[in-house]
């Protein structure tokens, strides 16, 4: 299903080739759909062309005569999963899950709207050393490195609360607040996907983020106030139940 689905959105959202005078040994949409089914199974690059070349269901679904070599996905992954086409193929995602059937019209016109939407952010970790081994070199004596690192990979998105369907995706590096990331993350929001409320925790709470919610996208913010900052807040009855910790219903 996954693999499907995937490539039915590659098809519709990618040229069938990278150029015309490549070797046209594999469709775009067939590489997008073997990095979909890649994270699906959460393996690298060498077990899903493992996966692939043992598993014929899948071959038969993503339409493959052959399997595709590991450095092929690699450079595939790099062209493919660019922030703008990230966006185009939520779109056609949420298009596909709300309405069951493809349609023949520009998906940017049909807008579906969404009662309530979460937004939050991660940090993912950038080599394979834990946290516990960086800790405790760093503190051994006599070493040529004695460097922790702090930086790491940030993700912040929006998900529909009754589907948990991604909607809108912002990648960077931290650490650093979210409270300057909300614009980024809307801006990236999949077009045809209308939210008429957002809830967040209190690192998206500023002036700034109420206005551009409430006035310029016509959302409803649901953010708990941070106590302590000297500037004026939009609070409602449930941000302020939400400051004090109880449950939004």
């Amino acid at each position: 299903m996954v693999a499907a689905v995937a490539l039915a959105i590659g098809d519709r959202m990618l040229p069938q080739y990278g150029h015309r005078y490549s070797r046209h040994d594999f469709q775009l949409a067939q590489l997008f759909a073997c990095l979909v089914v890649r994270k699906f199974f959460r393996t690298d690059y060498r077990g899903i062309v493992a996966i692939i070349e043992d598993w014929p269901l899948v071959r038969e679904k993503l339409r493959l005569n052959k399997t595709p070599h590991f450095t092929t996905l690699q450079k595939a992954e790099r062209r493919l999963l660019t922030d703008p086409l990230i966006r185009k193929y939520l779109t056609q995602t949420v298009e596909a899950f709300y309405d069951r059937e493809w349609r023949s019209i520009d998906v940017s016109n049909t807008a579906h709207s969404i009662e309530l939407v979460a937004a939050d952010s991660t940090g993912f970790m950038l080599d394979r050393a834990s946290r516990y081994f960086i800790t405790r070199r760093s503190r051994a004596p006599n070493l040529w490195q004695t460097t922790t690192y702090r930086r790491f990979a940030k993700l912040a998105i929006v998900i529909d609360c009754d589907t948990h369907l991604i909607l809108a995706t912002y990648r960077g590096m931290g650490p650093r607040p979210d409270v300057d990331e909300l614009q980024s993350l809307l801006d990236g929001m999949c077009t045809n996907a209308v939210p008429q409320q957002l809830v967040a925790d209190g690192g998206y709470d500023s002036q700034h983020n109420h206005h551009l919610l409430r006035d310029v996208y016509n959302i409803e913010s649901l953010i708990p106030a941070v106590h302590g900052r000297p500037i004026r807040r939009w609070r409602t009855d449930q941000s302020m139940a939400l400051a004090d910790g109880h449950r939004v219903r």
